[in-house]
């Protein structure tokens, strides 16, 4: 993807906050080589293919972008997908052999962002009214819970057991919202902030910093804050995936964080975690080219074992020339999923997490 350095300053954050009744699915399973630095991993990839003609798709004009499916997630079964079909209004399931069936239908229109429980409920984001609408395991709609307009940016949804809403902020911080039968008011939502990203809502959780040699961070996580630095994106800056634990007595609510370093994931623009899973951390960084007139972004996906403070994957995002769902990533603890809009159809990309060779 193509972008002028105009562009390029206004938007580099704002990507990181983003970061099927199907017939006659076409799959297929391939093995392909990424090199990055000195690592060396054969990735296990595999891919369904579901038509245009099967999925809601537009094509846009001179003055708009193409939409169609705007999130993927894994099922609770740990084998199918859940695709926000958001043209059609419907979240629908692919099985690993290409079987689909609708699990929900009668969507809002405002509906962009989905994320399932560990028993089977699924968590619909709504951008434009400010909530959370929870569906059951069956895909019937049991209720909603309400975004405070304080809490408005935290635009990435989690389920927890039991229905409890977990919305995180794209500057890598939590909130909890509780769930449509026990919902928390809008002061209650914002004491509940928890820095990081994490599995459930735990207390310690993730981050992703990005600091050049001289120290200057483009991504700041200084105990109690996580925002933009005060430099730009600098040629030799590195991302770092950070711990940061709550330290100290709360005040007024909120907890002062530590932020301890956990491993260098190598040379980076931007980068954003966009799954954790006990201590298994995914991210997406970027790299670009400062030097050119018009910047060539370059994205892929590291994941990593915090625990063991080993690499474990990475691998390039394949770029679509159509458009970039807005929730296009997931992880699951062993697998990375890529909602990859092709000319074809919409591709599902599988590549599972294993420890790299080097």
């Amino acid at each position: 993807m193509r972008m002028s350095k105009r562009s390029f300053g206004a938007c580099a954050f704002a990507c990181l906050a983003l970061p099927l009744g199907w017939l006659g699915c076409a799959r297929e399973g391939t093995s392909s080589t990424s090199e990055t630095g000195s690592a060396h991993q054969a990735l296990a990839d595999s891919r369904v293919t579901v038509p245009w003609t099967e999925l809601g798709f537009v094509r846009g004009g001179d003055e708009s972008r193409d939409r169609g499916p705007s999130a993927v997630a894994f099922a609770a079964d740990g084998k199918s997908l859940l695709v926000l079909d958001t043209l059609a209004l419907r979240i629908v399931s692919v099985t690993p052999n290409g079987a689909v069936r609708s699990f929900a239908t009668e969507l809002p229109k405002d509906a962009d962002g989905i994320a399932v429980s560990p028993q089977g409920e699924v968590a619909v984001h709504r951008a434009l009214t400010l909530s959370v609408d929870v569906y059951d395991a069956r895909g019937q709609r049991s209720g909603s819970v309400a975004v405070p307009p304080g809490a408005r940016d935290a635009n990435v949804v989690h389920l927890l057991s039991q229905g409890r809403v977990v919305l995180e902020h794209p500057y890598q911080e939590r909130y909890l919202l509780g769930s449509p039968n026990a919902p928390r008011d809008a002061q209650s939502v914002l004491a509940s902030r928890r820095e990081g990203v994490a599995e459930g809502f735990a207390r310690e959780g993730y981050q992703i910093l990005v600091e050049h040699p001289d120290g200057q961070r483009v991504v700041d996580a200084d105990p109690g804050v996580a925002r933009l630095g005060a430099g730009p994106a600098r040629a030799g800056s590195h991302a770092y995936l950070m711990k940061v634990s709550p330290e100290g007595e709360a005040q007024g609510g909120s907890f002062r964080y530590a932020a301890k370093r956990v491993m260098d994931l190598g040379e980076a623009a931007s980068g954003r975690l966009f799954g954790v899973v006990g201590s298994r951390a995914c991210s997406v960084l970027e790299h670009v080219d400062l030097e050119s007139t018009q910047v060539h972004v370059q994205r892929e996906v590291v994941c990593a074992s915090a625990d063991a403070g080993k690499e474990l994957t990475r691998f390039p995002v394949e770029t679509s020339a159509l458009y970039t769902p807005h929730h296009e990533l997931a992880f699951d603890g062993k697998r990375v999923v890529q909602a990859l809009p092709t000319e074809a159809g919409l591709t599902l990309r599988t590549v599972a997490v294993t420890e790299v060779s080097k």
